[in-house]
């Protein structure tokens, strides 16, 4: 399907997105105000 590569390199890859969501859930742990 084409609209797959009209994506951005970084969303097909999963590795980079893995690591986008690790840090969202540290970040929202390291907030603990």
């Amino acid at each position: 399907m084409l609209w797959e590569y009209d994506r951005k390199p970084s969303e097909r890859n999963p590795l980079p997105r893995a690591i986008n969501f690790l840090r969202i859930a540290n970040d929202l742990a390291v907030d603990d105000d």
